[in-house]
């Protein structure tokens, strides 16, 4: 099977299957091409076009300023919801006098990260110094 490559699409393409829908721009590429170009993607690679169209592989460019501000708020935000979910039913035992030593202990431990988890400013920095987790 003959397999294309359009850049205008990023997209692969075959006569068997698309018929004349191929894009215009469309390069023909082998099956060792394909093949590599899909274990590449599957390694983390981009697959992009180069100058003359054709099919290369690529690292992700690094994620901007914004990206970088958003990933780490919603890092904080998950964690922020784990701890949370840690804290309701050992703050349940507390609230109704029924907390082991243990369960006390915990308790504590876990508020005190989610105060530190508050503390952390995602807007600064890329390079965040994140509280550690109560096992």
């Amino acid at each position: 099977m003959t397999k294309y490559y359009a850049a205008s699409t990023n997209g692969f393409y075959s006569k068997e299957i698309h018929g004349d829908e191929i894009p215009a721009d469309s390069v023909e590429i082998t099956d060792e091409e394909w093949i590599a170009l899909l274990e590449g993607q599957e390694k983390g690679k981009l697959i992009t076009a180069d100058k003359k169209g054709n099919p290369i592989l690529q690292d992700y460019p690094a994620p901007t300023a914004d990206q970088v501000i958003k990933m780490a708020a919603a890092e904080k935000t998950r964690l922020l919801a784990l701890a949370t979910v840690k804290i309701g039913p050992l703050q349940d035992a507390e609230d109704l006098d029924i907390a082991t030593a243990e369960e006390a202990e915990n308790l504590k431990k876990w508020k005190k990260y989610r105060v530190l988890l508050n503390r952390v400013d995602t807007n600064t920095s890329d390079d965040i110094s994140w509280p550690v987790a109560p096992e």
